[in-house]
């Protein structure tokens, strides 16, 4: 079972990430494979959707089922995917 603001997060959707917070939504939700909804965030690319879950204090050194994590495992993946997408702005931030 995926969480609302799981789903919102991996959707892109800022509103309705912003509504499920201010309603007490939990920033550590995970995903049926133990991956944040920041996790989520980042893997797709929404910076401004990560600076959010940043702010409500989510845990950039949670790892999923697997061990992997954001911080040790996932920026290069996300680096080289930004790169190769041409996003500059995700690119800088995750370095």
């Amino acid at each position: 079972e995926v969480s609302a603001l799981v789903a919102s997060a991996a959707a892109g959707s800022l509103d309705t990430v912003e509504v499920l917070l201010a309603h007490g939504a939990d920033v550590h939700a995970r995903d049926s494979i133990g991956r944040t909804a920041l996790f989520s965030a980042v893997e797709r690319g929404y910076p401004a959707i990560v600076d959010r879950f940043l702010a409500a204090g989510a845990d950039l050194e949670a790892a999923d089922k697997g061990g992997f994590t954001l911080t040790v495992d996932a920026p290069y993946v996300e680096l080289h995917l930004a790169q190769l997408a041409g996003d500059e702005d995700l690119a800088r931030y995750i370095l």
